[in-house]
Parts: structure tokens; C-alpha cells; sequence
């Protein structure tokens, strides 16, 4: 009932029952009673209209929900992340986004991109800007991608590290117009500046940023002099960084193996950096624990290198989230499921968990044997993860789901508590890197490979999952029949673009049905290519998605009439077959592919074709008369194999009778001449 009413007022329809809606269906869900600010019993069109004009902050998530242990109890079920759909796509970075941060305040998203430029994205009350509002663009003096960027919790900075392993500052609402600055430049070759994390144990203006060269830097913006060393695991690159949120003072790290790493930012051991980097640090800060998995590190040893590129902690800082880079995302419960590596053993019927070669390991990754523990996660399987380096792994929906992106360019949602996939939507046409939830909104942002940031927010409708689609036949439609290159991906757009597009779409159709009264063929199919070539996006609904397939299908349909008007067979079956890809029970499509089949000969293929459209629509009288015409086909046919097999044997049997003779007559003269 709450993310109905929710989606209710979201799209202003108040009378779809939000006023008097009483918040007990949602307290059931999340085990715990719905309070407003005043403490009294509330209901959702009080809420929600709270929300609508755009309070602040904690005031609004105070009214949302009640805090129960940091975080939104009614924000953590998994309901929303069945409700996401594209909503905004926010444009303007000319290459690929490869960081998107929420503020302190949760009111401006932050990206960084290839092009070397921040841009600082206002939510107005939960709400993407318009595509008329210009954002904030900052110009960073890097010499390469930009890989993460922060906004200071005052609002007034704004931090990022990149490809070149500079990290720059920038001074928002400077009077005196100082352009960026950077803090930090490598001495001696290149290495990459990573992921930047918070570090309120020394101050609310202190970041640690990993490296490529295996440290850990500590950045103070107070100090004259904000950076020095405060980890080194040299030659080890670190990419993934994080610190629990409940003590401030565990750093957890992964790199280019399959261990996580933790630290006490308590008992660092601080230097600056050397004069040259290739000179050893005098200390080391002690490692307090190393934590991996069987699976990641027996692939990792036995065949290729596998690492940790991006880590996230949850609100109570027992659960760790490690996306493992060419294998799938593990949580890691910390206060148990730990197993030393002396404890793990076989039974002797072959159960139990899997030995592994851990002093090899030890070994082969330098780590010390007494604080190395073997983690049993929880896995979150499905997608592809083997093309970036950085991509990054989320809590989403108040920690009740998983999010990360795939090289499919598809966002992926886990269900936190079994592992199981809830939704797998498009977000990229190439790669999804980067998954930025609302901390308060069941809101969840994303980048990737793509010049743009996707918003998806709830939708109207409840969507479960869906299995991926049988692969169409090896017959498939090539793109020489749309005109199309079918092996560019489509690209997503907004409701309001989806509908633009599915409205000229249906206006080309149209018109290529206008040109079909009058067998105009050839101009009827430049109109349903068209229509066609305008189809080409991602839905960002289960409506639009519904509604673009009928009309695809309707194009292809047409135009297999007209190629089987201009007697084109071999066209008309590849697009039925496009549209029984679609529909596999579309009756036409079964009818015309029959039609073009038994018009090239294939009876056999045709009639199977024909008795499957006759299953669906037994009455049909077209289908009986295309029986018919393919029973008499097919007794023309066998009479002419019949007509052909009968010449054959009668020739053979002349050529039989005729070298008889020849060689009886032969052994008679033969024998007259002795």
C-alpha cells in the first residue's frame, strides 16, 4: 500500500487512494511502527505530501520513516528495487562517467568523467533536475580520466584522484577565483589514484585515497602539507577502499589479489613521501586481518590474477561487500563464518568445504600466517564481470538488496538476505561501472561506459523478474532486412522520450498502411523501416517495453506482406521469424512464414508451421485453404518423385538389357570365328 500511494503521488494522481491511507500495512512489513515528526501516528498522504514540498533532509527522512539502527526501516524491503524504472538521464559529460557520489546531505549527486570535469547535479526533494537545468561544472586540471570525485561535507570542495594518479582540489564559491589546484603529483612513472574514502578519526576535511603503486595516501585539507603515506602494500595495486561506519577507524582495502585487507587507522604508521618512489618505507603499518574466499583464491592461483575493485560496508559494519574483479560479488559476515585456514578440512565422504592451498598462497601473495582467515559469503551470481577494473558493489533499498553493474551493460539487484536476482535492467550500452543509491529514497543512480547518468526511479508498476529470452533462431532476422545495424545496442531513454518515439513510430506505420491500400510496396516498407529505425531504444517500463514489442511486431509483419507481395520469400520468413522471437503464439507471423515457405519449396518446414497456427486458431479459414494448398503441393510433389523414380529405374533397366545383348552377341561372334 506505501509504494503504491508512494508512486501515486509521485506522478500527482492524489485521488488514487493515498489520502487516509494508514501506514500499518507498511509496519507489518518492516516490523515497526511509522512515526511523523511529532511523534504521532501519521498516514502516507501526510508523508508523502511532506515529502512533495521538498523538506530538508532529516526532516523528510524522519517523516518518511522511522530510524531504527541508522537507517530507514521502511526504505530496507525489496519492494522498491521491483518498482525501478528509468526516470531522468542526466547528459553533459562528453566521455564515460566513471564516479557518481551522493553529498553529505544527499542533495547533489557529484560525477566525474573522462572529459576531466565534476559536475554537481541538484536533487531538488528526491527529484533529478531538469533537462533545462545546467549543473555545476568544474574543470580539473588532470591530464587524464577522471576516476573518483567527492564534495566535502561543507559543500565548498571538491576532491578527486585519476588516471594520471594526480588528486586535485577545487574551492567552490571562491571570491578570489583560484582555478583548481593540485594536491598531489606522482615523482617517478605512472600509477593510477583510485577511490577516494572518508575519514572522520582525524577530521571531517581527511580523505584516503588508494593507489596503483600500492599505497594509501591520507590527504588533510587543514594541514599546509595535507599528504603522507599511511599503508604501503607495495608491489601490490589497491583499487577498492572503505572504512566502517560505526567505528571510523577499520579501513578495509582490496587490490590486485583476492584478499581483503584490514587496517587500524589507531596504529598507522605515517611518512611522507620519498624522494624517490622507488626507496622502501622505513615502518609499515601492521595489517590486522586478511580475509578471502576458496573460490577467488584458488582461480586466482591456478589461473589467472583476480582482484577486488570495489568494497562497500554496511550501516552496522558486520556484513562486507567485495566485488571480485573477473568472478562475482561475496558479503562477508564479520562476526562469523570466519574460518582459519588450519580449520579447514574435507569429511571423509568427500563433504565440507573445499581445501585450499593456503601456505601456497601465503606464499605467493607475501601475507603473514597467523591473521589470514577463510570467509564462507554469501554469492551474488549472474552477470559478467570482466572488462573494467573499477567497477563498483552497493547496498541498495536500505541494505535489503545488492546492486552492481555488468559488462552486459545491465543493472543488477540481488536480494540481500537468499542471493537471488530480483532485476536485471539496462542501464549502458556498453559497461555499468559506478551505482550510486539514495541514502534515504528508494532512488539509485548509475554510470558506466555511456557519456551519461542514469536515474531510475519507482515506476507504476510492479515488475518481477524475467528469464532472459530463448535466442532467436540460427534463421534470424539479419540487418540487411531493417536496414539497421543490429549489433549496436540501443540506447535508453526517459518516459516522456520513450513516448515521443513510440508516437512517431506509430505515425510511420501509419502511413506505410496507407501506402499498402494502394500496394505502393517498395514506399510502404521505407515507412515501416522507419518505424522501426525509431523503436530502436531501451523501454524504460514493463509499458513502454510492452507496447514498443506490439508495434515491432506489427512493422515486421506488414513488411513480410509486402515482400511476399513483391515475391520475396526468403525476406517475408526471415521477419516472421523476428516476430515469433517476440510472440512466439503470433498466429499471422505462423501464417505468412508457412505462406513464404511453401512458395520456396519447403513443404515439410511449412506444415509445421501451419498445424502450429491451426493449434491456436483451429476455425481460421485462411490457415484451412494454406492446408489444402499444401496437402495438393504435396501430393504434386510425391506424384512427380514418383514420375521422377520411375524414369530412373526404367532407365537403368534399359541399360541392363542392352549390355546383355552386347555381351552375348559378343561371345557368339567370338566363338563363330574359333
Amino acid at each position: 500500500n506505501a509504494s503504491r500511494s508512494f508512486v501515486a503521488y509521485r506522478r500527482g494522481d492524489v485521488a488514487a487512494g493515498c489520502a487516509g491511507t494508514s501506514l500499518s500495512a507498511c509496519s507489518r512489513m518492516t516490523g515497526a511502527p511509522v512515526v511523523g515528526s511529532s511523534g504521532a501516528r501519521t498516514n502516507v498522504h501526510t508523508i508523502l505530501r511532506e515529502r512533495q514540498m521538498a523538506l530538508g533532509r532529516h526532516r523528510r527522512c524522519e517523516v518518511f520513516a522511522g530510524h531504527c539502527g541508522g537507517h530507514c526501516r521502511l526504505l530496507a524491503n525489496v519492494s522498491w528495487a521491483q518498482r525501478y524504472e528509468l526516470t531522468a538521464i542526466l547528459k553533459g559529460h562528453q566521455g564515460c562517467v566513471n564516479t557518481i557520489r551522493w553529498s553529505s546531505d544527499a542533495q547533489v549527486l557529484c560525477s566525474g568523467s573522462d572529459d576531466r570535469r565534476v559536475r554537481l547535479w541538484r536533487f531538488s526533494g528526491g527529484r533529478p533536475p531538469e533537462s533545462q537545468e545546467e549543473p555545476h561544472v568544474v574543470a580539473m586540471p588532470h591530464r587524464h580520466n577522471i576516476f573518483d570525485a567527492k564534495l566535502s561535507p561543507c559543500q565548498r570542495r571538491i576532491i578527486s584522484c585519476g588516471a594520471d594518479g594526480c588528486v586535485c582540489l577545487a574551492e567552490l564559491g571562491d571570491k578570489r577565483n583560484e582555478p583548481p589546484k593540485i594536491l598531489f603529483r606522482p615523482l617517478r612513472g605512472s600509477f593510477l589514484a583510485c577511490k577516494i574514502a572518508d575519514s572522520r578519526h582525524f577530521s571531517p576535511e581527511a580523505h584516503l585515497i588508494s593507489f596503483g603503486d600500492g599505497r594509501v595516501r591520507l590527504f588533510d585539507l587543514r594541514q599546509r602539507a595535507p599528504q603522507e603515506i599511511v599503508v604501503d602494500c607495495a608491489p601490490l595495486g589497491l583499487t577498492g577502499i572503505g572504512v566502517c561506519p560505526t567505528d571510523g577507524v577499520t579501513l578495509a582495502l582490496g587490490g590486485n589479489d583476492p584478499f581483503l585487507r584490514f587496517y587500524d587507522l589507531r596504529a598507522l604508521s605515517p611518512r611522507a613521501e620519498a624522494p624517490s618512489q622507488g626507496g622502501g618505507p622505513q615502518t609499515r603499518t601492521p595489517i590486522v586481518a586478511a580475509l578471502t574466499a576458496s573460490e577467488p583464491l584458488e582461480f586466482s592461483i591456478s589461473l589467472s590474477d583476480i582482484g577486488i575493485s570495489g568494497i562497500d560496508w554496511s550501516s552496522d559494519g558486520r556484513r562486507l561487500l567485495a566485488n571480485f574483479r573477473g568472478g562475482d560479488v561475496a558479503m562477508f559476515d564479520l562476526r562469523d563464518g570466519l574460518v582459519a585456514p588450519s580449520q579447514l578440512s574435507v569429511d571423509s565422504d568427500g563433504q565440507g568445504p573445499t581445501p585450499v592451498r593456503m601456505p601456497e598462497a601465503l606464499q605467493q601473495f607475501g601475507l603473514p600466517s597467523d591473521n589470514v582467515y577463510m570467509g564462507l559469503p554469501r554469492w551474488f551470481k549472474g552477470r559478467v564481470n570482466d572488462q573494467t577494473c573499477l567497477k563498483e558493489v552497493r547496498f541498495a533499498c536500505g541494505e535489503a538488496a545488492v546492486a552492481t553493474g555488468g559488462d552486459c551493460g545491465h543493472l543488477y539487484i540481488w536480494e540481500t538476505s537468499t542471493g537471488n536476482l530480483l532485476r536485471k535492467l539496462p542501464a549502458d550500452r556498453c559497461v555499468v561501472n559506478c551505482v550510486a543509491p539514495h541514502p534515504d529514497l528508494p532512488l539509485l543512480c548509475t554510470s558506466g561506459i555511456d557519456c551519461e547518468v542514469k536515474v531510475f526511479d519507482l515506476g507504476n508498476s510492479r515488475c518481477a523478474f524475467e528469464a532472459p529470452r530463448r535466442p532467436a533462431p540460427s534463421r534470424g532476422v539479419s540487418s540487411e532486412v531493417f536496414g539497421l545495424h543490429m549489433g549496436e545496442r540501443p540506447e535508453n531513454v526517459t518516459p516522456r522520450e520513450a513516448g515521443r518515439r513510440l508516437a512517431d513510430a506509430m505515425q510511420s506505420k501509419q502511413a506505410g498502411n496507407d501506402l499498402v491500400r494502394v500496394e505502393a510496396w517498395r514506399e510502404a516498407l521505407d515507412s515501416y523501416w522507419e518505424a522501426l529505425t525509431r523503436l530502436r531504444f531501451l523501454p524504460p517500463s514493463a509499458e513502454a517495453q510492452a507496447e514498443r514489442e506490439a508495434l515491432e511486431a506489427t512493422c515486421l509483419l506488414n513488411s513480410a506482406w509486402c515482400h511476399l507481395k513483391l515475391q520475396e520469400y526468403s525476406l517475408a520468413e526471415e521477419l516472421c521469424t523476428r516476430v515469433l522471437t517476440l510472440q512466439e503464439a503470433n498466429v499471422k507471423a505462423l501464417f505468412r512464414r508457412a505462406y513464404a515457405l511453401a512458395e520456396m519449396n519447403q513443404v515439410d518446414r511449412a506444415e509445421l508451421d501451419l498445424e502450429a497456427a491451426l493449434a491456436l486458431e483451429p476455425g481460421n479459414r485462411e490457415l484451412q485453404r494454406l492446408r489444402a494448398k499444401l496437402e495438393w503441393q504435396r501430393r504434386l510433389q510425391q506424384r512427380r518423385e514418383r514420375d521422377l523414380y520411375r524414369r530412373i529405374f526404367a532407365q537403368r533397366l534399359a541399360v541392363g538389357d542392352e549390355g546383355e545383348d552386347g555381351d552375348g552377341s559378343h561371345s557368339t561372334a567370338r566363338s563363330d570365328a574359333e
